[in-house]
């Protein structure tokens, strides 16, 4: 017996919302009829939800704060697919906070809000509502009076609806009933194990097949006949008496895979496209793991972007990188160093009198020497980032500040680490402050930067963490000395109405947003080494604008992002209209447009900055992050700049200009929310793995520790609370 599979459709999508029965499948708000491999528009939904579950017969979706149920049998005889309401509302929960369709089965309607698992009979008859004090559910399925649940943390939670009794197990991925109703699980190691969901509470939980594949990540599980269905995020496989009679792989990235019966559907995040299958039972044995996906049908869109709108490139995408490999040609980079004194020119020496002002220094013959202390240097260390461990989710209580209190008086806008991890910047509502690490040994010893008028709204370090910058709302930005004989002291001030700062091109420029305008300033510093406070003091430190850039088509600029830890031509402006300029500082032009999916204006855009104590792959230095008051984190790549390549959904952001990273192991992606909790995603299934939570108020930063497996989280109360794994 073998397996044939062929392409039915390809349909454009945004939300990676898709469901599939026998009978219908729905993508985004579309709900399409299905017979067997042919297909048509069946209605809309009245607008996006949030999740959304189908059978044969019903819809269940979560839209606002309303959980919503119609019958589709209702529209059967309906020539044209409506955009009006749904008739035939079977079931109307309003009011609830946060609601997620989860199954339909069994004439059982599954929701979950305001913390409860809510079953209700179609006739709108209550069955059960059990509190729920874990993390949310993804999915969940009824089967033999038992509630099973899989939880944003990958644990399933079997619930016994007429006891109420829980059993609790961690490291799953996805769940299915099989045959004979056996409980179906895919865990975090690649292996399916099935679970005897039977009486006496007997837990028969054992390990049937393995998957030899690299690429151990279970998307979906599905039983059909004797046969499993296995989706993984770059393949399909079927087994059979638990040997694989298919494996075909997939082009594109996969983080949803539905099956049902004859019929596969697939959405792929990175392409924005979700893909229908048939598949097919065959008597001939000529089946292979050479499978070659076929040309595309065409493909549905509602909103085709037009030629206007088609990003423009004035060099082949595959040559646009933010490694600078080649030298500089314009005057703004090659005149980047600092003039230095013309040796050619003798000194005048000066005539001295023979005084004593100074004490001569001994020979030291016959004094016994001191021996040289050695300085520490913390890169030189054969430390290596791990990369195998988890996410972090352990609150740090060694490292909170005595007695609980707030290092800023007022929310906190920025935080950022030193590359050696030994001091963390910090900049708020009051003032901005240098924090030494780890707060368990120097018990909340902080260094002041005093002197802004204003808030301050960010914090950057430079190269070698000598120095760091502050940009105010009281039209001034700021650099400081850290490590000169007055840690803390403001070297220079450079006036402007001025939003975000950053050192650029390995410390040769400060680059500061101002309206539409970016800034280039180049500046000069006195010498650190002066031990005589009044030379210290008289001696200057300048600055010059040397070159201006503007967006080309933005009123402002919300947001921008530049590489300092190597040479880099390139810089990323976020524009008021969500629209992302590359910009070539060599070239001075924009070469690469990028229209974002973001409904509101990004309010956060950071490169991967990757860590001294990983080696570095200068790939991943092109990738970057946007996020927005929509809900959404998006992660791109400036060489494959057509689409995203990760969306982040499950935290909350309406309002507040909240910070977002990747991790130094290049694993995660970690966020603030407006929900009183931080929140960590895989970076590869864009699943939620962590939820940080024990904050009162909301969590405006989110900071990675380059040295060691650690999270730290600002919030807008004045706390930083660090979390390990």
């Amino acid at each position: 017996m073998a397996f044939n599979i062929e392409q039915a459709g390809a349909f454009q999508f945004s939300n990676k919302l898709i469901s599939l029965t026998s009978t219908h499948f729905l993508i985004d708000s579309t709900v399409y009829s299905l017979s067997g491999s042919s297909f048509k528009l069946f209605l809309y939904l009245p607008s996006m939800p949030s999740s959304a579950i189908l059978d044969d017969s019903l819809i269940l979706a979560a839209i606002g704060n309303s959980l919503l149920l119609w019958d589709l049998k209702t529209h059967e005889t309906c020539d044209q697919p409506t955009h009006k309401h749904l008739e035939s509302q079977l079931l109307l929960w309003r009011g609830v906070s946060n609601p997620i369709a989860l199954s339909l089965s069994n004439n059982l309607a599954i929701g979950y809000a305001d913390d409860c698992f809510l079953g209700y009979n179609l006739d709108g008859s209550i069955i059960f509502n059990i509190a729920n004090q874990r993390e949310k559910p993804i999915e969940s399925i009824i089967s033999k009076n038992k509630l099973v649940a899989l939880l944003n943390d990958q644990s399933i939670l079997i619930i016994d609806i007429s006891t109420q009794v829980e059993i609790l197990w961690e490291n799953f991925l996805t769940i299915s009933i099989g045959k004979g109703d056996f409980l179906l699980f895919g865990c975090a190691d690649g292996k399916i194990r099935n679970y005897d969901n039977g009486i006496n509470e007997k837990i028969n939980l054992y390990e049937i097949m393995d998957h030899e594949e690299n690429e151990l990540t279970i998307v979906s599980l599905y039983s059909f006949k004797d046969f499993i269905f296995v989706g993984f995020p770059l393949s399909i496989a079927v087994f059979c008496n638990e040997e694989i009679i298919l494996s075909f792989p997939l082009e594109n990235f996969a983080c949803h895979i539905n099956f049902i019966e004859t019929h596969c559907l697939i959405a792929h995040p990175l392409k924005s496209l979700a893909t229908l299958y048939t598949l097919s039972e065959s008597e001939e044995d000529n089946y292979s793991s050479d499978f070659e996906e076929e040309s595309p049908s065409p493909v549905y869109e509602e909103n085709e972007k037009t030629e206007e709108e088609a990003l423009s490139l004035e060099t082949p995408q595959q040559d646009i990188t933010v490694v600078m490999n080649f030298e500089p040609t314009s005057r703004i980079l090659n005149t980047s160093n600092p003039k230095l004194p013309n040796k050619s020119k003798k000194q005048k020496i000066q005539d001295k009198p023979v005084t004593f002002h100074k004490k001569i220094k001994s020979s030291g013959y016959g004094i016994k020497q001191k021996p040289i202390k050695k300085t520490k240097n913390l890169l030189s260390k054969k430390y290596i980032y791990p990369t195998h461990l988890p996410p972090p989710s352990n609150l740090q209580e060694e490292n909170l500040f005595p007695k609980d209190a707030p290092l800023h008086n007022g929310p906190i806008f920025n935080i950022q680490y030193s590359q050696d991890a030994t001091k963390l910047a910090t900049c708020g509502n009051d003032a901005a402050f240098i924090v030494k690490l780890p707060i368990s040994k120097y018990k909340g010893e902080r260094i002041p930067l005093v002197g802004h008028e204003g808030p301050v709204t960010s914090v950057n370090w430079n190269s070698d963490c000598k120095y760091i910058l502050t940009s105010s709302l009281d039209n001034t930005i700021k650099l400081w000395g850290t490590s000169s004989n007055k840690p803390g002291e403001c070297l220079l001030s450079i006036l402007g109405d001025f939003f975000d700062v950053k050192f650029y091109f390995v410390d040769k420029f400060i680059a500061a947003s101002q309206g539409s305008h970016i800034s280039l300033y180049r500046y000069k510093l006195r010498d650190p080494h002066y031990k005589d406070d009044i030379k210290r003091l008289q001696a200057k430190c300048s600055y010059k604008e040397v070159h201006n850039m503007v967006h080309p088509s933005a009123q402002n600029i919300s947001k921008f992002a530049c590489h300092n830890s190597f040479y880099s031509h390139l810089m990323l402006f976020a524009g008021s209209n969500k629209i992302i300029s590359v910009w070539d500082v060599d070239k001075d032009m924009e070469i690469l447009s990028i229209p974002t999916i973001h409904r509101k204006p990004i309010n956060t855009i950071r490169f991967y900055n990757g860590s001294d104590y990983i080696e570095p792959n200068y790939d991943f230095f092109n990738i970057f992050l946007t996020g927005a008051c929509d809900n959404y984190l998006n992660l791109y790549d400036i060489r494959t700049p057509n689409e995203s390549i990760g969306c982040f959904v499950g935290h909350l952001n309406t309002g507040l200009n909240l910070g977002a990273c990747v991790s130094p192991c290049m694993r995660y992606v970690a966020s603030g929310s407006e929900d009183k909790s931080a929140y960590i995603w895989d970076i590869r299934t864009m699943r939620v793995l962590q939820r940080l939570r024990g904050f009162r108020e909301n969590t405006n930063d989110i900071a990675w520790n380059p040295m060691h497996p650690q999270i730290c989280v600002a919030d807008n109360e004045g706390h930083i609370k660090f979390f390990k794994p």
